[in-house]
């Protein structure tokens, strides 16, 4: 009988030891979830200001760039005078003085790309202004009547730092639609885009705020199911001309 008891109060005590363990294991745990919820937290927070921190950097780089503008698809010529050619240009075509144009035109210089060149297209020329007059008088004109030099149309676009550039593509996939319908749309700053539609002005600054807006109307946006893409293809989307337009302009800046 004492054997028994004697095992018994054995099984007892190994019993205890392992709740004790269990308890201590679950106690250990308990704090490192909580040790792993605030270094995540940490880790978000820094992100987010990161993220601000960012954003405020572009935004002061694109207040710098405010009087740039690019103009895309200029023909070149061997030993070409790139000032003269531009300021008459311009000046034909905005129906002014040519020494109106110089007053108001700092420099003008032709930028490179890795895919121009394997392309062969023309470098872009960058013109900076010295005053936003001109560079708003471009592009009011440019909306109406399209600047071509011989025979080829000229894309005129403002000077967007890369990292905003990189916040449009999520929003590509809904671009692509308002544009085949002929829906004019505007880029909010530091990310964002808004346009008019069915009577109600609309504003995205999310990918999650445009996608619901695109599963809601995609039928009269002339997306069908199959155009429909999962949401991590979406946010993966960096078109080329994004990454190009990055390496430009960081040419530039350089």
């Amino acid at each position: 009988m004492k054997e028994t008891d004697k095992k018994v109060q054995e099984i007892k005590n190994k019993n205890q030891q392992m709740d004790e363990m269990v308890k201590k294991i679950s106690k250990e745990q308990r704090e490192q979830r909580k040790e792993m919820d605030k270094l995540k937290k940490e880790m978000e927070e820094q992100k987010a200001i990161q993220e601000a921190t960012g954003d405020a950097l572009a935004m002061i780089q694109m207040q710098i760039k405010e009087k740039t503008l690019r103009f895309r698809n200029v023909p070149e010529e061997e030993k070409e005078d790139i000032w003269k050619k531009m300021i008459e240009t311009l000046a034909k075509w905005l129906h002014l003085q040519e020494k109106d144009i110089i007053e108001q035109t700092e420099k003008i210089f032709r930028v490179n790309s890795r895919k121009a060149k394997m392309n062969k297209w023309p470098a872009d020329c960058i013109i900076v202004f010295t005053s936003n007059w001109m560079k708003d008088k471009i592009l009011q004109v440019k909306s109406k009547n399209k600047l071509t030099i011989d025979g080829k149309e000229i894309i005129i676009l403002r000077e967007v730092p890369p990292r905003l550039i990189k916040k449009r593509q999520q929003f590509q996939f809904l671009t692509k639609a308002l544009k085949a319908k002929s829906i004019s749309f505007r880029w909010e700053y530091p990310v964002g885009i808004s346009f008019n539609f069915k009577g109600k002005r609309r504003r995205f600054e999310t990918f999650e705020e445009a996608d619901m807006f695109w599963r809601k109307y995609r039928g009269e946006l002339g997306g069908g199911k199959s155009e429909v893409r999962n949401e991590e293809g979406r946010k993966g989307e960096l078109s080329d001309e994004a990454e190009e337009e990055e390496k430009a302009q960081q040419r530039v800046e350089g």
